[in-house]
C-alpha cells in the first residue's frame, strides 16, 4: 500500500491514500509534540520528523506508523519557516 505521511506545524501526524485521498490516520505521537516546519523523511522504512526545538521522532513506515524513538538535538535540525 502507498500512502503519505504529513506533520502540521502543530504535530499532528496523518496518513492519507494518495491515490483515493482517504485519511487513513491521523493524531498525536506523545512522542512528538512541539512545532513542525520539515518534510518528514523516509528512509530504511522508518519516517523521521523533526521538530523546531530539535526533537528528532523516527516512526515505524506503514499507514498506521508507531513512535520507536526520540531525541533531543544539540542543534536546531529545522529551516526557520518562511
Amino acid at each position: 500500500m502507498k500512502y503519505f505521511i504529513l506533520v502540521n506545524d502543530g504535530g499532528i501526524i496523518t496518513s492519507v491514500d494518495p491515490a483515493s485521498g482517504k485519511l487513513l490516520q491521523e493524531g498525536r505521537s506523545r512522542d512528538a509534540i512541539g512545532e513542525y516546519y520539515a518534510s518528514p523523511v523516509a528512509a530504511d522504512n522508518k519516517v523521521f520528523l523533526a521538530n523546531v526545538d530539535g526533537k528528532m521522532t523516527v516512526l515505524q513506515a506503514g499507514a498506521r506508523g508507531r513512535c520507536s524513538a526520540s531525541t533531543i538535538w544539540p542543534r536546531n535540525p529545522t529551516p526557520l519557516p518562511p
